[in-house]
C-alpha cells in the first residue's frame, strides 16, 4: 500500500505555492486548537507533579522528559490526517492534487 502511494505521488504534478500555502493554513487551523487544549491539560498536571512530588535536584530532568513526551504527542498529532485518523501529510497531498487535476 505504501509503495502504491509513493508511485501515485511520483506521477502527479507537484503543488503550486498557493496550494501549499492553502494546505498549510488549513492544517494549522485544524490542528492548533486541539493541541492548545491538550497543552492546557498536560502542562498544569506535569508542573503540579513537578512541584509537589519531584525532588529539587530532579526537576530539570523531569521537565525535560515531560517536554520530550509532549513533543512526541505533538508529532503524532501532526502526522494524523484530520478527525478520521490514519495517514500522514502524503494523503493530504494526494487529496489536494486530485482536486487540481
Amino acid at each position: 500500500q505504501r509503495q502504491q502511494q509513493q508511485q501515485q505521488q511520483q506521477h502527479q504534478p507537484s503543488l503550486t505555492f498557493s496550494q501549499q500555502q492553502e494546505q498549510v493554513w488549513h492544517k494549522v487551523c485544524q490542528k492548533v486548537p486541539g493541541a492548545f487544549a491538550a497543552g492546557c491539560l498536560f502542562w498544569p498536571v506535569a508542573n503540579g507533579i513537578n512541584f509537589a512530588v519531584v525532588p529539587t535536584s530532579w526537576r530539570v530532568p523531569y521537565l525535560a522528559t515531560s517536554a520530550g513526551l509532549w513533543n512526541c504527542y505533538l508529532s503524532w498529532e501532526n502526522a494524523r490526517n484530520g478527525p478520521k485518523g490514519g495517514g500522514g501529510s502524503s494523503s493530504n497531498n494526494t487529496t489536494v492534487q486530485s482536486k487540481s487535476s
